[in-house]
């Protein structure tokens, strides 16, 4: 199971920088700046900068101090130096093919930024969603030991269903890490009211024992 999690996992961050290659500078910009717009808009300018600072150091850090960005343009991009011993090459794709292979690699890592941005924008999330979870569940279990006690029915249905629920939720949220398209702030309680709900009839709908 895990192991097939982790293909599917790989397979989803493959095609999402191969689709992310595709599209255009101009729209990895836009993007940029419909999630900032949307982020001032719902948890203000404050909130908004210390997101984005959170997500230049993860990135800066893991990227940049790293020298992998720098060597990803190194190892694809020749420099110089690598034309001039390249007798008869000198010029080889310097007006179309190195520029189009730099602008793949500028909306890569404009790209990557993004993820590092979204995750803190889900982790912000998170309080709130500990604040929903722990009364659903409460609540669920509560109403397993009224039906315990009660001979009530407990539905295999709910229980498989909610489970689904909310591995569907997780997986959505982790994929809309790397989605070339805007993801708004606003869907992330919605997210959160979903998996807490899940719980909660999960909790409830567990095989009696007594």
């Amino acid at each position: 199971m895990f192991k097939n999690i982790f293909v599917s996992v790989l397979i989803w961050v493959i095609e999402a920088l191969v689709v992310a290659a595709m599209i255009s500078v101009s729209w990895s910009h836009r993007i940029g700046e419909l999630e900032e717009k949307w982020m001032i808009s719902y948890i203000g300018q404050e909130q908004t900068e210390i997101i984005q600072a959170k997500a230049q150091a993860l990135y800066s850090g893991a990227f940049l101090e790293t020298g992998v960005m720098e060597n990803s343009y190194y190892f694809f991009i020749p420099s110089e130096e690598e034309r001039s011993r390249s007798l008869g090459f000198e010029d080889f794709g310097r007006k179309d093919i190195f520029p189009f292979i730099r602008s793949r690699l500028d909306v890569i890592w404009m790209s990557v930024y993004q993820i590092c941005q979204r995750i803190f924008m889900i982790g912000i999330w998170a309080p709130y969603a500990l604040i929903l979870l722990v009364p659903f569940i409460t609540d669920g279990m509560v109403n397993r030991k009224i039906k315990q006690y009660g001979f009530d029915y407990s539905s295999p249905f709910l229980h498989r269903y909610s489970v689904w629920v909310f591995g569907l939720v997780c997986y959505i949220s982790f994929l809309a890490l790397f989605a070339p398209i805007p993801i708004p702030i606003s869907i992330m309680p919605f997210a959160c009211m979903l998996m807490a709900v899940s719980l909660g009839v999960f909790a409830s709908n567990v095989q009696k024992r007594l």
